[in-house]
């Protein structure tokens, strides 16, 4: 059954939504929150228009750096942030949120989800300059799907 919903865009890309929220409330600690989501950028006639029109301005500057593999930089991404929470967990501890094997299995889970949901064509690295405070730490990758545009957010703040 879950192989067929993942067929469907729409259901893939409430599963990747659904997906990202779970890790990023694992993530929350006392003093600072998580905050990993996938939104969609206004209609535009180019990746960077749509960009300016997102961030609008909160950004002095915005910029995207094609990624040849994408999905290579993606799950870098999702691995680093995905499992912030490894300093919290006893160690040697069993549990599959700490196993080598299970992390690839859920990021590999994530990055399905991202393809069937959002179909990608193209990925970007976006960077931006933002004029006042954005997060502590992020990620953002824009990507163009067959029909819409995203922005993948993965990111921290105290």
């Amino acid at each position: 059954m879950a192989e067929r919903l993942d067929g469907i865009p729409t259901l893939a890309l409430g599963k990747l939504r659904g997906l990202l929220l779970a890790f990023a409330w694992a993530n929350h600690k006392c003093n600072h929150s998580y905050t990993f989501s996938i939104e969609e950028l206004p209609a535009g006639a180019a990746v960077h228009e749509s960009l300016n029109r997102y961030f609008g301005k909160s950004a002095s500057k915005v910029s995207v750096t094609p990624l040849a593999d994408w999905r290579a930089a993606v799950e870098r991404s999702l691995y680093k942030w995905l499992f912030q929470f490894r300093d919290l967990v006893r160690p040697h501890a069993a549990s599959a949120l700490t196993d080598e094997q299970c992390q690839q299995e859920m990021v590999g889970t994530v990055l399905e989800a991202l393809v069937a949901g959002l179909q990608p064509l193209e990925v970007g690295r976006v960077e931006i300059e933002p004029r006042g405070f954005y997060e502590c730490a992020w990620d953002d990758f824009v990507i163009r799907g067959v029909s819409r545009l995203f922005l993948l957010h993965l990111g921290v703040s105290d």
